[in-house]
Order: structure tokens, then sequence, then C-alpha cells
């Protein structure tokens, strides 16, 4: 996508919304603040779905466990955005300007992310290149912990997709609400509803042969067991999962649609096989409102970073943008009720280390894509200049839950904002505005 076309929206931008703009860039080049400057928006397809049940879109949320480095995602196409500075600090692992992707004047995309592209050029791509964690921790299991809670400090017990579930209306179990794949995710922690399942083809009571008729005598049994016709927590959660166990396992076997084809070999194959069964569980309308999944492809590049082609970094980021458009192929016109969101728990450091490599930094980039998504950048770049590097490591200017926050309101028509992301002091400054109000 050009950057005339990636600009082109001036006349349809809400008033609040935070893109980042290129007179904050340059601005922001030689200040030690950031700027940020109102800026378009995208239109984009308002909610629509075939299930009475749910009151917004279906969340998938995919964490990028272990460290993602954001400004390899997402990186200055000239001097005045920070391309010089960042060409000093990785002498050996920085990607030239020339081979980036433009998004706009001012950045440009990894140039194995190309897959990305026709999302982006639909605007329904936000990328969010300064997010992250707002505190200072560079322990993986810790912010991880937080993030999935849905925090900045302390612990609750309970992650933040369980607390939207809970605290959103659904007049009773009629699906798949929810599920954790492949494995459980502390995100799903607590829910009341959620399942997690290795894979659709596999989800059964253990110890079962897995066909068809003992399937059926297994739930019938389980039923008659648990007594789902009582009121109490334990046989209201047995009907959940007898639920579940009904609906996977009735619900149509289908190909990726549209001429989707995810990865099957390399990193993505596994994210990929997730991804497709997430995909096909929404296309067979099962009543799913929320996804937790992950995308582990060895983000923690201490070393052997590689070149912006071959090396490890490169391959990592090829794989993952061509899972995600596999995805939305696959999905079609189902994405216009479906928004992704990915977060990883910190970025990596600004300069390279003597393994050719990066260390545990702060800030990171962000996806979000959907049907009601205002594509485009967002945020408050904070630039590269001295001044500006959080110890070593890109300055965190948007807090991982204003995002989250945007995506509550205004795709999941949650219910309880202060339950869902607890001492989190939602105001209208913090927002950046990259989601469009279900219509």
């Amino acid at each position: 996508m050009s950057s005339v076309a990636a600009q082109s929206c001036a006349e349809c931008a809400p008033a609040g919304s935070k893109r980042i703009s290129r007179r904050a860039v340059l601005k922001g080049a030689g200040a030690v603040g950031a700027v940020t400057v109102a800026m378009p928006g995208w239109g984009g397809v308002a909610f629509a779905s075939n299930e009475a049940n749910r009151t917004g879109d279906i969340i998938v949320n995919i964490f990028l466990r272990g460290g993602m480095d954001g400004l390899s995602v997402v990186a200055p196409l000239h001097a005045g955005a920070g391309a010089d500075l960042l060409a000093i600090a990785r002498p050996t692992l920085n990607i030239d300007p020339s081979r980036l992707i433009p998004l706009n004047a001012d950045f440009g995309l990894h140039p194995m992310m190309a897959a990305l592209m026709p999302i982006w050029a639909a605007g329904t791509l936000a990328l969010i290149p300064a997010a992250g964690f707002p505190n200072g921790d560079r322990s993986h299991f810790a912010v991880q912990r937080k993030m999935d809670e849905g925090l900045d400090a302390g612990a609750v017990g309970s992650g933040w997709l369980a607390r939207h579930l809970d605290n959103t209306f659904s007049p009773g179990p009629t699906g798949l609400r929810a599920a954790s794949m492949p494995n459980g995710q502390r995100s799903m922690s607590g829910s009341s509803v959620a399942v997690t399942m290795n894979s659709t083809d596999t989800f059964r009571v253990d110890g079962f042969r897995n066909n068809a008729n003992s399937g059926a005598a297994v739930r019938a049994a389980l039923r008659e067991l648990n007594g789902v016709s009582g009121g109490n927590l334990v046989n209201e959660r047995a009907q959940e999962a007898l639920i579940a166990l009904d609906v996977v396992s009735s619900a149509p076997s289908s190909p990726p649609a549209n001429g989707a084809v995810y990865p099957t070999t390399g990193s993505g194959r596994n994210v990929g096989r997730v991804l497709s069964e997430i995909a096909e569980l929404i296309r067979a309308d099962v009543g799913l409102e929320a996804v937790a999944t992950e995308a582990n492809f060895g983000w923690d590049l201490h070393d052997n970073f590689g070149d912006d082609t071959t090396g490890r970094q490169a391959q990592n980021l090829e794989a993952l943008a061509d899972v995600l458009a596999a995805f939305a192929q696959d999905l079609g016109s189902n994405m216009d009720r479906v928004t992704v969101v990915l977060m990883t728990e910190f970025g990596r450091t600004f300069r390279e280390n003597g393994g050719f490599g990066v260390d545990h930094g702060r800030a990171s980039t962000m996806f979000v894509l959907g049907g009601g998504v205002r594509g485009g950048l967002y945020g408050d770049w904070p630039g590269l200049e001295a001044q500006n590097i959080d110890g070593n490591a890109l300055r965190v200017t948007v807090d991982y839950r204003s995002v989250l926050a945007d995506i509550l309101e205004h795709r999941l028509a949650t219910g309880n904002m202060a339950a869902v992301l607890p001492g989190y002091v939602d105001t209208p400054e913090k927002r950046l505005n990259l989601a469009l109000p279900l219509g």
C-alpha cells in the first residue's frame, strides 16, 4: 500500500482518533515528549451476526509469548523518524529502509510480512508500534501473567477475557461460548464457560474411544451422573462442558474457505492449524464469543536474530503474517463480526547485544484486525533519540489496556469495564479510538 493511500481518508476521521501522523513524528524527532495529532480513521463494516445470543464481536486474543521485537515489525523509513539512529544501534540486525513496505511516509512494515498488506489496504488492520505493559518489569513470566489478567500490578487470579464473559450478558448455555486453544490460557482463567481443547478433532472425554457412538453414550451418561437439571455451580459447569462436547462433535467439518492456505511447514504450522480450527468453529456459528490462543514462534532472540530475509526473526514474522492473512481470507465476510488482537509481554532492546541479538525491552507492536477496526498506525511515537530511550528500549507510550478498552467498549459490549480491567483508570485521552462502535 502506498503512503498516499495510507493517508487518504482525512475527511472521515473521528474526532478522538489517535493515528500516528507525519507532523507528530517529525516534531517528536527533536523533542523529549511525544506528540499526538488527530488523524483520519477508516470506514468499516458494522457488526452483523446470526447468533442471537451474542451482543458483540467474537474476540480472538493471540499472545505472542516470548517478547516479540516491535522495532523490526514497524520501523522508521527515514532519518527524521529515526532510521539513522536505529541503523547505528543495530549495525548487523537493522533492516535497510529501502526494503521496508511503506505504511505511510514515515514508517514501513517488515519485508517478510507482505501477506498482511491486503488487510492493511482494506483499512481493517491497526498497528500500535509503541504499546506495551506500562510498568518497567522485564520478566517474561511476571509480565505475561499481569497482561493475561489485564493488570499493571498485583494479581487477581482470573483472566481479563474470563471476566469479560462473566460480566457480559448471555441468556444461557446454548453453544460453545469460549475456548482456549491449544492449551489453557491465563486470560481465560476463572471463566465459568470457557473450555480448553488441543484440537477440535480430539476434543472428547478422556478415557473413551473417539467415535460417534461412544461419544453420544458418554455424554448421555455424564448428563445422568451430573444431574444437569440442578442449579448448583458444579452442575452448571458440567452442563456447559456437555454442551461444548455436543457442539464441537456435531459441528460440520469443512476445509478452509475462500482459497485460504495456512502454513503447513515451518514455525507457522502449529499456529496455522489452531487458527484454521478457530475459523472453522466461527464459520459453523457454534456460538463463540471469545477464543484465547498463543503464537510461540521463538521470539526470545537474545542471539541468532538474523538478517531480514533468512534470519529467525524474519522467518517468525513471515509465519505470523501468513497465518493471519490465511485466517482473514478463510473467514471472508465473517471477519465483519470478529476482532483479533495480538500482544506480547515486551519488545526487545534498542541496541543489539554482543551475540547479534536483542534482550528484554519495553514497547513492542500490537496488532488489531477485523471488520470493525479503523486501520492505520496508532499511538504516540516516542522517538529514538537518547533522551527518549527507556533503559536501552523503545519507550511505552500506549498502555496495552487502552487498546483492550477500545475493543471491550466498542466491539464487545462489555458489561463492566472496571471489573474486566481492574485498576485501569479509563480516560478519553488514553483511548486510541481504533474500533468502530457496534451498529
